[in-house]
């Protein structure tokens, strides 16, 4: 948000334009407590000597006024707090000092004493400078905060939100390094690793696997040729999570410049060197992993000393303490700006990022109609659209249930038999049938003889979209119970993968309930309560279905009406038979309904 307000992304328009102002807790003085002005806005001072200060940020919004069709935009202004948290997280971050919304959280981490080593307790005896009891911001500090800022500011968009999150990451770490010392710490290194993924890296070499491992492959490849080793050991490095720590320690190591082993490292206490710096960076990425995936608590040695070194001594070697890995993240962000590259991304449109607005779908009925999106790879979705607003109108839910579908029939006409894979047609084919079945007789389409032979022969067959079309328009289901089978296991496995079909949901638990219902008659009691426990997971929390599918357990023979429950209504036990389903329409003829 920061950046998109600085207006580099608008077009020529009018901007409205918003001031905003929030008051943060922080340990801060400026000399004289004078307005400091600063390309994002001002921070205002307050006057306060005892306990946690106050300044107020104040930045100015703008944005667009108009929309790129020539309207008024909806949103004339957000509410600042992500503006103003960003501003805050950036003056924390060059500053190395404390600023929160939060009075308590203020008091709680900030010194409430001045002075020597032996007074400090909590926060402060783990950080060097963020949470002593005053930070001074000299003139040479206000001046830095400004060229960096404006260097951030100035970065293409995808490297400005790879640092801004980096840099809101490391400050939220800081806060919590007396609560949770191994979560800051994996905080911190994760901003690192997450600047690394926006940035290229050198390619893994063989030499860089762990010696042990490497030794073993290498011995079970001997005497292949050096092509076929060669593959096998990319193989490896590109599955092994050696690949990602050796990304991280290379990205790290890549933007550590002189500067922190001098002039940077003045006043640190055991800094870290340059000799040391790849081992601890590869435990450091050590302890992030087993962190997150073991919850394995970071070693005493690293924050209990009291001391603000930068580093510790485990068994393992030398390692990064809290505030060595807080040094390190702020001198990477900081290189790392220094090199990203400058400019306006032309791809980028600033309304996607702002607070706020949540991307949303349609309802059906205002895109089914559409024909600009629509394909063989679409006609899916376009099939459950028309179903589900189907639906809809038979259960009187809607009005209609039916929008004008001429530009996706034209479509369908045109490219259909052009298409050699029956799954390719499937769903067009049942499109065109569902919509020559319930559209008024003036609407429906005269299709070619080849064209209608082609899509009956598609829709005779077992398939999802045949049985939809059979739940949805009263149509029987005549096939073996074997096909149901064969046909509930496929779209089962289908829905366990990444991108299935899209279909109604009671659609989908229809099919397990009818054949669960052909189990039953058959004798097999066990293979249908498995098939009604798939109905009931596909509707969670159906209290009717769970119902009906105890008292099957309990031997009892409740009745389903598999129509009204297909149509989505509340009451649909013991009203009629599972096998009778004719949904009623409003001319009184199964799944007709009336067109717009």
């Amino acid at each position: 948000m920061l950046q998109i307000v600085q207006g580099m992304y608008f077009r020529p328009v009018p901007l409205t334009d918003t001031l905003h102002r929030g008051i943060f807790y922080t340990n801060l003085r400026a000399f004289r407590e004078q307005t400091l002005t600063f390309v994002f806005g001002r921070l205002l001072p307050s006057t306060t000597f005892d306990g946690p200060r106050t300044f107020t940020v104040e930045a100015r919004e703008q944005l667009e006024a108009q929309s790129p069709s020539g309207t008024l935009e909806v949103l004339a202004a957000t509410s600042g707090d992500q503006l103003l948290d960003e501003v805050a997280a950036v003056v924390a971050f060059c500053t190395k000092a404390t600023c929160v919304r939060d009075h308590d959280m203020a008091r709680r981490l900030i010194s409430a004493q001045q002075g020597e080593e032996r007074n400090r307790r909590g926060p402060a005896s783990l950080l060097r400078q963020t949470f002593d009891a005053t930070v001074i911001l000299t003139d040479e500090g206000v001046a830095d905060l400004e060229r960096f800022t404006r260097s951030l500011l100035g970065l293409q968009r995808k490297s400005y939100e790879a640092v801004i999150r980096a840099i809101r990451q490391i400050v939220d770490a800081t806060l919590i390094v007396d609560e949770d010392a191994a979560l800051a710490y994996t905080l911190m290194v994760a901003a690192l690793e997450s600047l690394g993924q926006a940035s290229e890296s050198e390619p893994a070499v063989w030499e860089d696997y762990d010696p042990s491992k490497r030794h073993r492959i290498d011995a079970a490849t001997q005497g292949l040729d050096d092509v076929v080793r060669a593959r096998i050991e990319s193989a490896v490095l590109a599955n092994e999570h050696h690949g990602l720590q050796r990304q991280f320690v290379a990205f790290v190591l890549d933007h550590v410049e002189p500067s922190f082993y001098r002039n940077e490292a003045v006043g640190a206490i055991r800094p870290i060197k340059t000799t040391e710096l790849p081992n601890a960076l590869r435990q450091a990425y050590s302890i992030r992993s087993r962190t997150v995936h073991a919850l394995e608590r970071l070693a005493r040695e690293v924050w209990m000393a009291g001391d603000r070194a930068d580093t510790a001594l485990l068994d393992t070697g030398i390692v990064l303490s809290l505030e060595g890995l807080s040094r390190l993240s702020r001198h990477v962000v900081r290189r790392f700006v220094e090199r990203a590259p400058q400019g306006v991304d032309s791809t980028f449109n600033y309304r996607s990022a702002l607070p706020g607005i949540m991307p949303g779908r349609w309802a059906a009925q205002y895109w089914i109609g559409r024909a600009e999106g629509f394909n063989r790879d679409t006609a899916a979705e376009y099939f459950d659209g028309m179903l589900t607003y189907l639906i809809e109108g038979l259960s009187k839910r809607s009005e209609t249930g039916l929008v004008d579908m001429s530009p996706v029939l034209e479509s369908i006409e045109g490219t259909a038999l052009g298409l050699s894979k029956r799954e390719d047609r499937l769903a067009m084919a049942g499109i065109m049938t569902v919509w020559n079945t319930v559209a008024p007789p003036d609407r429906r389409r005269r299709l070619k003889p080849k064209l209608a032979k082609r899509f009956e022969a598609d829709l005779a067959e077992p398939s999802m979209v045949s049985f939809a079309i059979g739940m949805v328009l009263g149509r029987p289901i005549e096939w073996s119970t074997e096909d149901m089978q064969l046909l509930s296991d496929a779209r089962w496995k289908e829905r366990l993968g990444n991108k299935p079909a899209p279909l109604p949901m009671r659609v989908d638990a229809a099919l397990h309930i009818l054949l669960a219902d052909r189990l039953l008659h058959e004798g097999s009691k066990t293979k249908a309560l498995g098939e009604l426990g798939r109905a009931v997971e596909t509707v969670p929390g159906l209290a009717p279905l769970i119902e009906f599918e105890q008292a099957i357990e309990r031997g009892e023979d409740p009745v389903l009406n598999l129509g009204r429950f297909v149509l989505g209504e509340a009451e649909f036990i013991g009203a009629a038979s599972t096998a009778s389903h004719r949904p009623e329409s409003d001319e009184g003829q199964p799944g007709e309904v009336r067109s717009d």
